[in-house]
């Protein structure tokens, strides 16, 4: 039945339990070096992964590819408890994700004319797009040559690159190219998820809150690096992701908000007014990174939700990405990259 979560949330609560835990971090932030944290990591859940990783890479650079390996293959784990076709198909949209991440990690790479194997390095197959697919983009010899077999192949995002192409200018306008592809992205995804089952309203509601973290720090930056141009900010078009829940009636008035005070009213009544309203008053410039963070709550939270639907699986998506990071700061913390304080100030731990 596709209504029949019960064996998938099954498997899921034994994962979550394997999730590292508050103390699991500090054993960590608190070694000498990088090879000890490997060797922390050795006897986790990533051991498979890092014994892996230690043939071709040494420090963090060894931890990072630990990290993207465990997170490919966890995924592609989760999605094998998943039979149903709803509950496939849910699960390649939550999954998606990686799909548009390793995209544009390949089209920056075409376009800085790095070698393909120090791009593969980056991506995470997670989603549709596995390895094989990644590497034969990657190896093509420029943009053009890359979209064309994607559309032969019928590869997702193949016409949305195509097209976006068609105005390309250069490096200059990596930004511009992305931005189709991902506005091309939550358009699919919102379309794909119209008139759905009570699941699919549970995966619109993330789908809509990432919609909004995107559209909000693109929004609080061009407010402030503009100074209030109007001009500019007036000219959603060029940036605004079609979607979320600010609604159109508000961002008719943030865009022509010419205070904090305007701001912060429009927004007072959505779930993001208390981290717009602290962190423009407070001149806080990590804004962006609380609103990051208030996603990634409330992706987890999504675990204590109902036991029998999706959102058992959005939950431990979204903590495990958050682990992958904890442990990504961790590293370069270890490797006096980053202060040991920052970094326990920085992590979500979701078991303690």
């Amino acid at each position: 039945m596709a209504d029949d979560y019960g064996y998938a949330n099954a498997r899921l609560r034994a994962m979550w339990g394997r999730l590292l835990t508050t103390a699991d971090y500090e054993r960590l932030l608190a070694r000498e070096n990088v090879e000890a944290v490997i060797a922390v990591l050795s006897t986790t859940e990533y051991k498979e992964d890092v014994e892996s990783a230690v043939l071709h890479a040494t420090g963090v650079q060894c931890v990072a590819a630990a990290l993207r390996l465990n997170t490919a293959r966890t995924f592609q784990k989760v999605r094998g408890f998943f039979d149903a076709a709803e509950q496939q198909r849910l699960i390649q949209i939550l999954l998606s994700r990686w799909d548009l991440f390793n995209l544009k990690t390949v089209i920056r790479g075409q376009i800085a004319q790095i070698p393909a194997a120090d791009v593969l390095e980056s991506v995470v197959p997670a989603g549709q797009l596995d390895m094989l697919a990644l590497e034969t983009l990657a190896k093509q010899p420029g943009l053009q040559a890359m979209a064309g077999l994607m559309l032969t192949q019928q590869l997702p995002y193949a016409h949305p690159l195509a097209i976006a192409l068609h105005s390309y200018r250069g490096r200059e306008d990596l930004a511009a190219l992305e931005l189709a592809l991902t506005r091309y992205h939550y358009a699919s995804i919102l379309e794909a998820l119209e008139g759905g089952s009570q699941h699919a309203d549970l995966v619109r509601l993330m789908v809509d809150a990432e919609i909004d973290t995107l559209n909000l720090s693109v929004y609080l930056r061009l407010w402030r690096e503009s100074q209030r141009t109007l001009e500019q900010m007036a000219d959603s078009k060029s940036w605004l992701i079609a979607g979320g829940t600010v609604g159109e009636r508000r961002w008719k008035r943030l865009l022509v908000a010419d205070s904090v005070d305007t701001i912060v009213k429009t927004l007072q009544a959505t779930a993001y007014g208390r981290i717009v309203d602290s962190g423009l008053r407070n001149g806080a410039t990590d804004i962006y990174r609380l609103l990051e963070r208030h996603l990634t709550t409330q992706g987890v939270n999504m675990w204590y939700g109902d036991p029998l639907s999706i959102s058992m699986a959005i939950g431990y998506m979204w903590a495990k990405v958050s682990e992958v990071t904890n442990l990504r700061l961790i590293a370069y913390a270890v490797a006096g990259e980053l202060a040991r304080e920052i970094v326990r100030m920085e992590w979500n731990a979701w078991r303690n």
